[in-house]
């Protein structure tokens, strides 16, 4: 064991625990997986990752925390996250809304960006009746992680030290 807590990511000194639920699904799609250096002559090297969530615990979340591979790098203007339904989106971002969802990202807009591979949120109220998305440009690394996963993690309820307070978290491979 060690003497504290082993921090999970680098923007932050909580560690993964355990979570109440196990019931939610997460998707990750990469548009365009070459990596950031590959495409630097590309007008825009970016590519959005979108994510699509069902089965989500009803009820407030708590934080929510969104975690790319380490390398990754999340480089978006509010104007460019994505997070309504198809019917509510700005028309230059309904390309990224899946036809599965029914309902806006309840948190909205995540909390102002610091360029690592972390997004996070305050709490929100979710139904596990409606299928969530939010998109987000990112920059791909040149190579996949090699002293940690490659994986991407969402958790609801991160903060919280108790389990009944940390809602729901998934990994999610990364393609």
């Amino acid at each position: 064991g060690t003497l504290g807590t082993v921090p999970f990511s680098r923007s932050g000194n909580l560690s993964w625990g355990v979570y109440s639920s196990d019931s939610m699904n997460v998707a990750v799609a990469v548009a365009d997986m070459r990596p950031y250096v590959m495409r630097s002559g590309e007008q825009d090297p970016r590519t959005y990752i979108n994510v699509v969530l069902t089965r989500v615990p009803t009820g407030n979340s708590g934080p929510i925390r969104f975690s790319a591979p380490l390398g990754y790098i999340w480089d978006f203007t509010d104007a460019e996250f994505v997070y309504q339904t198809a019917a509510a989106a700005p028309a230059r971002h309904r390309d990224h809304v899946p036809s599965v969802v029914t309902a806006e990202f309840p948190p909205g807009m995540p909390q102002a960006r610091d360029g690592s591979n972390v997004l996070l949120w305050s709490s929100a109220t979710f139904s596990t009746l409606e299928t969530y998305a939010f998109a987000a440009l990112a920059r791909i690394p040149a190579m996949e992680p090699t002293k940690t996963s490659n994986a991407f993690f969402l958790e609801l309820g991160f903060a919280a030290n108790a389990i009944d307070s940390r809602e729901a978290a998934a990994a999610i491979e990364a393609p």
